[in-house]
């Protein structure tokens, strides 16, 4: 499996609390425990944004971050969305070399 870092900006029940902090999401992108940062998935276009130019800050230091894109559903039972929830890698290639490319 992979450790994918989650939608660090989404705020529960649109509050106006982030679900963590900016500062906190940077320690824990730099520090190469997660194999991919998800930048699209459960938060509104605003929050995206604030993802995306986090990632942005961190390739401009150097860091080499994989992305991806969810849906984020939790359940396709008798959804009428079905087959349309999906997630999205972007990767150079498809093997099991992805977590030692990571990171700096």
């Amino acid at each position: 499996g992979l450790a994918i870092f989650p939608h660090p900006f989404w705020r529960p029940n649109a509050s106006k609390c982030y679900n963590l902090p900016k500062e906190f999401a940077e320690i824990l992108l730099k520090s190469g425990m997660f194999d991919a940062f998800e930048i699209v998935g459960a938060m509104t276009q605003a929050d995206i944004n604030r993802a995306l130019a986090l990632w942005t800050d961190l390739r401009g230091e150097g860091y080499k971050i994989n992305l991806v894109g969810s849906s984020d559903v939790h359940s396709l039972e008798r959804s009428p969305h079905f087959p349309y929830h999906l997630t999205v890698c972007f990767a150079e290639e498809k093997s099991g070399e992805m977590r030692k490319q990571r990171c700096r």
